[in-house]
């Protein structure tokens, strides 16, 4: 464990993350979030007070109700922190929204972990398997050019910085494609989205009561995976659980900190606090 908290560790100086203080949060009450230096109580607001804030999720109202209270015994999962996490995850609830990364769907499920993890269809051509190559080549490559600029060896710097832009150039090409295939996939040709039932046979991403319940279902394992801490558990649906749990906490990532904060700044709203 010690030598993996060292890698992770040795990994964020290198990329320069930004790392983040005091994030080690922990609740004495499930339903209570610390927050800086005053509290707030999550699950007070209904999911009737959340829609009057955010009418878009009226029409997956009944789908986060039913799964709420279908997964309640792996952990009680209040409303607000479901609608805060589709909200960002999809830019205003959108459920055909389709990110630059091959995430789909309302709950932005990457192919893999929609196959893997919740058995759901989803669209996974070979090249999306290049395309996260790529990626990882791409960071591996500009990890380099940074050791070496620090030891003033700009040759080699300037070599491994143009193969991590050349990789990166390549992943998002690919990504580019299996965005654009699969829109052609859950599209009919006259621009309009294809009906639930020829998406069930092409990509059940799409299908926001089937999404919205294998995401309800994750989010209470994060949540007792983590003891009821809203902040590490919204963390982990962002990083991983494993990254939470290597840390100990919030992963000093800034684009993890930076989504766990505005998750819990919505949760604060949609629970009424100013």
């Amino acid at each position: 464990m010690l030598r993996k908290k060292a890698i992770c560790l040795l990994s964020a100086l290198v990329f320069g993350v930004t790392p983040l203080a005091a994030v080690n949060i922990k609740n004495n009450d499930t339903k209570i979030v610390k927050k800086n230096k005053y509290f707030f109580e999550v699950g007070r607001a209904t999911l009737e007070d959340i829609v009057k804030k955010e009418p878009k999720i009226r029409p997956y109202k009944d789908y986060i109700k039913e799964s709420i209270e279908k997964y309640k015994t792996i952990y009680d999962v209040a409303p607000s922190i479901i609608v805060a996490i589709l909200k960002f995850e999809t830019s205003n609830f959108n459920r055909y929204a389709i990110s630059p990364a091959g995430a789909a769907g309302i709950a932005q499920f990457i192919p893999e972990t929609a196959i893997e993890k919740f058995k759901l269809k989803a669209y996974y051509p070979s090249y999306l398997k290049d395309a996260r190559n790529y990626k990882r080549l791409a960071i591996r490559e500009e990890a380099k050019a940074i050791y070496y600029l620090k030891k003033l060896n700009t040759k080699e710097a300037l070599k491994h910085m143009k193969l991590s832009i050349l990789y990166n150039k390549k992943s998002k090409s690919l990504f580019s494609k299996y965005k654009k295939d699969l829109l052609s996939l859950i599209k009919n040709k006259d621009g309009s989205y294809k009906s639930d039932e020829q998406l069930s046979k092409i990509d059940e991403r799409f299908l926001p009561k089937k999404a919205i319940d294998a995401m309800v279902h994750y989010v209470a394992e994060l949540l007792k995976a983590r003891n009821g801490d809203i902040r590490e558990a919204v963390s982990a649906y962002n990083a991983g659980l494993h990254a939470v749990e290597i840390y100990g906490g919030i992963p000093p990532y800034d684009q993890t900190v930076k989504y766990q904060n505005k998750i819990m700044n919505k949760i604060k709203e949609y629970e009424g606090f100013k």
